[in-house]
């Protein structure tokens, strides 16, 4: 599988990040909270950045689960509390 440049997604964020700093720039908390169109382009931004830094940052391999599900019936991993 190829590995992917985290370039985009890190520029997406940079460019979230600069619009973010724009519109919020030169307004008071008042003033930010009486405007709705300044908090839905916040809360835009937002999104862009949760989105970009979790795109498939490391992708996982196919068997990754099922070496964790392994790992765990391994019977030195496992202890049962006596009852």
């Amino acid at each position: 599988m190829a590995t992917r440049s985290p370039a985009p997604r890190l520029q997406d964020i940079v460019e979230a990040i600069e619009h973010l700093h724009t519109v919020t720039a030169e307004i008071t908390l008042d003033q930010f909270e009486a405007d709705w169109q300044k908090r839905w382009l916040v809360e835009r931004g937002m999104e862009i950045i949760s989105e970009a830094s979790r795109r498939d940052v490391a992708e996982p391999k196919p068997d990754a689960a099922e070496d964790a599900i392994s790992e765990i019936n391994d019977p030195q991993t496992v202890q049962v509390r006596p009852m």
